[in-house]
């Protein structure tokens, strides 16, 4: 979607990527950018692209961490930035953990998350995918 350019031909369109874990997330969007670098030497596609692949994802995509991932390494890990996590819980069932706003808020506490990114996480992230 990012290297055939449909991000770049639908700027309003938006992913939501749920019960997939983040911890992914800081590697490829570098890997998204040095794909773009590298093949956008044979490419002439990749070449019109108006943004990086990274700055797509950020605009365009939302994904939830699971709580037992750090949270806080993810938010300040490869500039996935304040506008891409999203709060997520799996409750009732076990893998969503038995106190899943104590595991995120352990975490993003640890990196000194600002009151806007914490409502970004918790409600604003949501809102904007699901556009509201």
């Amino acid at each position: 979607m990012i290297y055939d350019g449909a991000l770049e031909r639908f700027p309003n369109l938006k992913i939501g990527l749920i019960e997939l874990g983040a911890n992914w997330l800081p590697m490829s969007l570098m890997n998204f950018d040095i794909g773009v670098s590298e093949l956008g030497k044979f490419d002439e596609n990749l070449k019109n692209l108006s943004l990086r692949p990274s700055d797509y994802v950020r605009r365009q995509v939302k994904a939830t961490p699971f709580h037992m991932e750090d949270t806080g390494w993810i938010l300040r890990h490869g500039n996935v930035g304040a506008e891409m996590l999203m709060f997520n819980t799996d409750y009732p069932h076990m893998e969503g953990g038995t106190d899943p706003f104590g595991d995120f808020e352990s975490s993003l506490n640890s990196v000194n998350a600002t009151q806007i990114e914490l409502d970004n996480f918790y409600s604003k992230n949501f809102e904007s995918l699901m556009g509201c």
